[in-house]
């Protein structure tokens, strides 16, 4: 189980694809810097203990087709930015306390 929040480190791997780290105890929030991935396919951070909201940054990787916050403890409204995710698929945002309208 990884512990702790998740590293600026990984700020680094831009041509990262998969960023899977579900099922753990992450806590803290959402950085920006997810933003800048922008080869990003999947991004699944659900089952773990993270707070805050979703980053507009995100609204910025187009080849993201899955996204799992799902059982977490984020919360505020859903980003209409997120919209712009034309390759968009898949979003699970169960288990967690999001106001307001998709």
């Amino acid at each position: 189980n990884l512990t702790g929040t998740i590293p600026l480190e990984l700020s680094q791997l831009q041509k990262l694809e998969v960023f899977e780290l579900f099922h753990n105890n992450l806590s803290g929030t959402l950085p920006s810097f997810l933003g800048n991935l922008t080869s990003l396919c999947r991004l699944d951070i659900s089952s773990n203990d993270i707070v805050g909201t979703i980053p507009e940054e995100v609204s910025l990787i187009s080849s993201l087709y899955a996204m799992n916050f799902g059982t977490n403890r984020m919360s505020g409204k859903i980003p209409h930015e997120l919209s712009q995710l034309k390759m968009l698929e898949s979003l699970r945002l169960f288990d967690n306390y999001f106001v307001g309208t998709l």
